[in-house]
């Protein structure tokens, strides 16, 4: 019997938040994905403290002040469930601010029950401490304390925060593009608490912090990104013209999406190539409209091996057995080629202060030579004899060029 497709995989879409109006399943999968937070206020980051330094969840009784309300029983581990139910009753409070809210209404925007709201509240109130006054009796319900209350689900250290942080500013070798948008307003809406530590602000770091590089691909449409990358989880054939050959002139195609992967500061995506049925990998910015066939395939062992290659090779080329490459540097790249990570295969030699040889098993691919020839004469190839004359005949045209 033959191989079946997989199901499909529902597509990615952009994050929006949950409607008050919206009615949820009270038995909703716990696999199912979280409403996302709306885009924070300026406020919303600056407090780290307000999680650990809220007052103690209080009930109303009329307009007396109660004595702090004792805690309730609280689920030990939040699921998406759970989360995506507290997260629908922080929109909906911050939403109505000072008004009260009740139970009921409560359990009828999330499709549940009273019980289970008050629950959730309890939660909220004392694993999350967030400070929702509670007032009991005819017309009472639930509110916030005060306004813009951060959502503090995700506990984080400072130094942890600082990593995400520091990941948003690689994004700005996108600048200007959808991608930067994006990334850094889900960074705002990550919301993170970060307890009794010191807040991070995100653009008082972009002062003293940055991701510097050149040649990068602007990847400005996300919209074809997003295609590629749901076409390659669906396993879906991709129609789509391409810019190409010596000419540049764009040609039809129709590919199988394998994998898509980012390499020397571009996006490609490594494909079976229907009509010639070769391996090829394509530059996700010159791809033009990019449409799925809704025919599927399955992949075959010898295209999972052609994944698998992309970790063996140097650069965006992928293929072939890897073979033994000896490179002996010398002047200060001799330094600096010690000092960084290359490949997993790499085993580095110190000869002197000024002289480093660097030993790799890769495939001898374009990848290859571009890497041994951005050396220039800082760099004596060893082994193989072909990379050898590769990089000696490329010297000849240099000079026969003049």
């Amino acid at each position: 019997m033959p191989p079946t497709a997989p199901s499909p995989v529902s597509p990615i879409t952009s994050a929006r938040p949950a409607a008050t109006s919206q009615r949820a399943n009270a038995h909703t999968s716990e696999s199912s994905l979280l409403a996302s937070p709306p885009a924070s206020r300026r406020g919303d980051l600056v407090d780290p403290n307000d999680a650990a330094s809220d007052p103690a969840p209080t009930r109303r009784r009329g307009r007396g002040q109660g004595n702090p309300a004792p805690p309730a029983a609280v689920p030990a581990v939040l699921t998406r469930a759970i989360l995506w139910r507290l997260w629908t009753i922080h929109t909906i409070l911050s939403e109505r601010q000072s008004r009260l809210t009740s139970a009921d209404q409560l359990a009828k925007d999330l499709g549940t029950c009273p019980r289970s709201v008050r629950r959730d509240i309890a939660t909220m109130q004392h694993s999350l401490r967030l400070p929702i006054e509670t007032r009991e009796g005819h017309g009472g319900g639930y509110r916030y304390a005060r306004r813009h209350v951060a959502f503090a689900a995700a506990p984080a250290s400072a130094s942890e925060l600082l990593a995400v942080a520091v990941a948003a500013q690689m994004v700005r070798a996108y600048a200007g593009t959808r991608l930067e948008e994006d990334v850094r307003g889900a960074l705002r809406r990550l919301r993170l608490d970060v307890r009794a530590e010191r807040a991070l602000d995100l653009d008082a770091l972009g002062e003293v912090l940055s991701f510097r590089g050149t040649g990068f691909d602007r990847l400005t449409d996300l919209d074809l990104f997003q295609k590629v990358t749901i076409a390659a989880l669906n396993r879906e054939e991709l129609s789509f013209s391409y810019l190409g050959g010596e000419d540049d002139r764009a040609r039809e195609r129709t590919a199988r999406p394998l994998h898509v992967y980012s390499e020397e500061n571009a996006w490609y995506v490594l494909s079976r190539d229907v009509p010639t049925g070769e391996i090829r990998r394509f530059n996700l910015g010159r791809m033009r409209k990019v449409r799925a066939t809704g025919r599927r395939f399955v992949r075959p062992r010898q295209d999972e091996q052609a994944v698998a290659d992309l970790d063996d090779a140097l650069g965006a080329f992928g293929g072939g057995k890897p073979i033994r490459v000896v490179l002996r540097f010398r002047g200060r790249p001799a330094r600096a080629v010690r000092e960084r990570h290359w490949h997993h295969s790499q085993k580095v030699r110190v000869i002197g202060p000024k002289e480093t040889e660097l030993k790799l098993r890769v495939p001898e691919t374009p990848g290859l030579l571009y890497f041994a020839l951005r050396w220039g004469q800082d760099v004596r190839v060893l082994e193989p004899a072909s990379l050898r004359e590769a990089v000696l005949a490329n010297a000849r045209t240099v000079l026969a060029q003049g």
